[in-house]
């Protein structure tokens, strides 16, 4: 399995897996992502989806749960034995679903989060600071 990673002018960085697999591709950068959650203190880039997607999916695989650790607006991802599989909502069929090994899965969430540090984003703990409601919203990551 081979991923790459871009950086698109907003600075978020997304994850590609290439023409074989682009429902997985697009379940990456729609259900994961490396932007901060909303209501961060730090915005821009973070880990603080992969870390939370991976906590997730060791979870869902520890629980045997086939039922979905991560969703997005129109994707899912689940585990089903030992593979991690993305697909569309609306994909009653199971058409357009792919999956890849947990080990791979684990693999490319790693490799990501390394280029999101290696990018200046902020991870750990750090990342998971959110704004208490009488604290003012930060202003957006400087423009380029």
């Amino acid at each position: 399995m081979e991923v790459t990673f871009a950086q698109r002018p907003d600075g978020i960085i997304e994850a590609s897996l290439g023409e074989k697999m682009p429902t997985f591709s697009h379940a990456l950068n729609d259900a994961v992502s490396s932007r901060a959650p909303r209501g961060a203190v730090h915005t821009g880039l973070s880990t603080y989806w992969i870390d939370r997607v991976e906590r997730d999916a060791r979870a869902a695989l520890a629980d045997e749960s086939s039922a979905p650790f991560a969703s997005g607006n129109i994707t899912i991802l689940y585990v089903i034995e030992d593979r991690v599989h993305a697909s569309f909502e609306f994909d009653d069929d199971g058409g357009q679903a792919e999956s890849m090994t947990i080990r791979d899965f684990f693999d490319l969430l790693a490799a990501w989060r390394q280029r999101v540090i290696d990018g200046g984003g902020v991870h750990g703990a750090e990342a998971a600071l959110l704004l208490t409601s009488d604290q003012a919203r930060p202003m957006g990551p400087p423009s380029a």
